[in-house]
């Protein structure tokens, strides 16, 4: 089944969580037993993306490792708001009445559709 999705969806990411109860609260949540998280500078994203990929792509070689998945992601949207201060303070908005209504109208979860 990971093989045949992965060739009919190669645009799809696949993972498999664990399908009993108990399994998800011996893992403590996390979506596999093993879970490995490389840290680096801020300014370093694309090398910790890349050892990431690197070490991902070894683990897959050892046997009994199958849905070895990379949580980061690397190159995500963007949105750059240049916020005219005069004129927001003319309508009677500080900047951080702009700060919130961008954070109220841009955050939720309905960018992405998991299906189960």
């Amino acid at each position: 089944m990971r093989r045949d999705l992965n060739e009919k969806f190669p645009q799809a990411t696949f993972f498999f969580l664990a399908a009993d109860s108990s399994t998800q609260i011996l893992n403590f949540g996390l979506s596999a037993p093993i879970d490995v998280q490389i840290v680096g500078p801020t300014g370093n994203q694309d090398a910790n993306f890349a050892a990431g990929q690197d070490l991902a792509k070894k683990m897959t070689s050892i046997p009994g490792a199958v849905d070895v998945h990379l949580a980061q992601v690397n190159d995500t949207p963007e949105l750059l708001v240049d916020v005219d201060r005069t004129a927001a303070q003319d309508v009677g908005l500080s900047m951080r009445d702009v700060g919130s209504d961008l954070l109220v109208s841009l955050s939720g979860s309905f960018q992405t559709a998991p299906n189960f």
